[in-house]
């Protein structure tokens, strides 16, 4: 079983934790000793500072601190042996708040942990304690701006990295809607302050009179508290700023800006899951920092990315359009920032370069996102390791499989984490699910019509076989070739799979399969079910599903295969989903909701065989 980590924060005294956890010390309250981690905001106008509800206070130390030490401890070995279970840590953070009842609440406890569970791939525990003599928020600012106001204060914050998705939000904020924005940045290095001051400088041109407001965030540590470089938790630091920023402008709404393909991060392949793929944005993620800050808010308070049913073509494709194409050279979408220097801004073999790459090229803008600025053409050039072959092989034989779809189950079938979107997306999870499956086919055609272009410019090599064999060109053309999907992955990029609830590692899952029984189709258990073109995912609705899937096992697809629902169906239901006897039921009380969709569901397919038989059966044609 992986390590129980527990942190004390904030001058929190350590306790007898058991000899087989260990313990980390973080503070960054200024007044007490031992200060190892420092949050600095930095440009805040002095006439847009105000005083909010003090929880917010809290909220941004909570999120420091999580940030903080998710970066300070590091994940386990990827070994085949424990099939990836070390990867995901055991944090348990002891933290002094202002309002600890509040945040010992089981609800707002529940809810941290979901988010905060989901958004890094690993357990978290709080326990909060009341604060004695807490600094004043004031305390993180780096100083207060007190240059020329814009004449009209802002309308909308936004979160801004300086990549191209949120340069595109900005420019379609700025530029195009002539909004007046707040854009909140975090920077997790200053290495790359010059690109980033030509980026918002060159936005600033395009403006006019509608200049946004920058703030910066920046959380500084002891060097030997940087050993983790996946930090998936600075997400919620960032996060936490952008809404304690909306609360000081009286506005309660954060955007993110950042393509659909991104957002809902169908891993590409078995290297690209749990926290190694980015959940920044993912739609539940972005759902559970809009509950949390509406708890705070104590009203309604909006979280929501504007792009999530765009490609990263069609996000690019904004940026040209408003004339701002020379600004994406100035952008920046690397992850591997520790490869990467001024003169090669981007490493070109990380799944955020290469999706850039494919991006650029498919949106026409090549022009203004010149070679020079990867250290590797990944269409042409041989990647240095094992690893970065994977991924881009895997890109494309992705790509393959989204424009093959055909259909809404087998691509959910294919691609399972789809279920983890649709209650967090508007429509019904039928038109959701189809509208996730035709934006991942647009994504697939240009992902092919950029290997199309690129290949155009690359017949010689092609036909006289001079390309390296395992470039992305190549791998694109050759149907088959071995190169494209190597066979085995160097350790250190093994990634885990799904680890049960007791820390255990799990085997990976074999791909479902769907039954089709006339209209009627479902997968082995009937937790994803659907009747005609309409998907219902039954996994929280335990009776309904208990109920189908015992019609299911004993094959009553006819009224002489029907089940008595007293004798037979409410007795299976009960005993497998331990609910106690109970007098009067039907079978309807099964199909119950506020939606409507559930007995709906009940009358198309579950029929009685006779009036007064009591017996029930699927009614599948």
């Amino acid at each position: 079983m992986e390590t129980q980590h527990h942190i004390f924060c904030g001058g929190v005294p350590a306790k007898n934790t058991g000899k087989d956890s260990k313990q980390l010390a973080l503070n960054l309250w200024r007044n007490r000793p031992g200060v190892n981690v420092r949050l600095t905001i930095e440009h805040l106008h002095e006439k847009l500072y105000k005083t909010i509800p003090s929880q917010f206070h809290d909220l941004l130390e909570i999120a420091a601190y999580a940030a903080s030490g998710d970066h300070a401890i590091k994940r386990g070995a990827l070994d085949v042996q424990t099939l990836g279970a070390n990867w995901r840590r055991r944090l348990h953070y002891h933290i002094p708040v202002r309002h600890a009842a509040l945040w010992n609440d089981p609800e707002m406890q529940a809810l941290l942990r979901e988010t905060l569970d989901y958004l890094s791939d690993d357990f978290y525990d709080f326990s909060f304690y009341p604060a004695q003599n807490a600094p004043l928020l004031q305390d993180y600012f780096a100083g207060f701006d007190k240059g020329v106001l814009p004449k009209q204060r802002p309308e909308q914050v936004m979160m801004f990295s300086g990549g191209l998705d949120s340069l595109a939000g900005a420019v379609e904020e700025i530029v195009v809607k002539k909004r007046v924005v707040a854009m909140v940045n975090h920077q997790s290095t200053r290495k790359f302050k010059r690109l980033y001051e030509s980026l918002t400088g060159g936005l600033m041109d395009k403006c006019g009179d509608m200049k946004p407001l920058h703030l910066r965030v920046e959380i500084n540590k002891a060097r030997q508290l940087n050993k983790e470089y996946t930090q998936r938790a600075r997400s919620f630091l960032y996060a936490s700023l952008g809404a304690t920023v909306a609360m000081m402008l009286d506005l309660r709404r954060l955007c993110f800006y950042e393509n659909g393909i991104v957002s809902l991060n169908l891993p590409v392949c078995a290297q690209v899951i749990g926290g190694r793929a980015t959940r920044t944005t993912h739609p539940r993620v972005l759902a559970g920092f809009q509950k949390l800050f509406s708890k705070l808010a104590e009203g309604t308070f909006t979280v929501e990315n504007p792009f999530l049913w765009n490609t990263k073509g069609e996000v690019i494709k904004k940026i040209t359009a408003a004339g701002c194409g020379a600004l994406i050279e100035h952008s920046r979408s690397c992850a591997h920032t520790w490869e990467t220097t001024n003169a090669h801004t981007h490493c070109g073999v990380c799944s955020q370069c290469i999706d850039r790459r494919f991006g650029v090229v498919a949106a026409g803008a090549e022009e203004f996102d010149p070679q020079r600025i990867y250290k590797l053409e990944i269409f042409t050039q041989s990647p240095p390791e094992d690893a970065d072959k994977i991924m881009g092989a895997a890109y494309i034989n992705k790509a393959i499989r989204f424009e093959t779809a055909k259909e809404v189950p087998q691509f959910i079938a294919d691609n399972p984490e789809v279920r983890r979107v649709l209650r967090h997306v508007e429509g019904t999870p039928t038109g959701a699910a189809r509208r996730i499956m035709e934006l991942h086919q647009r994504h697939a055609q240009e992902v092919f019509g950029a290997l199309k272009t690129v290949a155009g410019r690359n017949l010689d090599g092609i036909f006289k076989a001079t390309l390296p064999p395992d470039c992305l060109l190549r791998i694109g053309y050759e149907t088959g070739s071995p190169i494209s999907m190597p066979a085995v992955a160097p350790a250190a990029e093994t990634l885990p799979v799904p680890i049960n609830g007791n820390g255990a590692a799990t085997a990976p899952a074999a791909e479902p399969v769907i039954h089709t029984v006339g209209r009627f189709r479902y997968v082995d258990g009937c937790e994803d079910i659907w009747l005609g073109d309409e998907y219902y995912d039954l996994r929280e609705r335990k009776k309904a599903r208990l109920c189908i899937d015992y019609l299911v096992q004993n094959q009553a697809f006819e009224p002489s295969a029907a089940r008595h629902f007293v004798n037979e169906i409410d007795v299976h239901v009960r005993e497998n989903g331990n609910y106690p006897p109970a007098a009067d039921i039907k079978i309807d009380h099964y199909f119950n909701d506020q939606t409507g969709r559930l007995p709906n569901l009940r009358k198309e397919l579950i029929s009685v065989s006779g009036e007064r038989d009591g017996k029930f059966y699927l009614k599948t044609d």
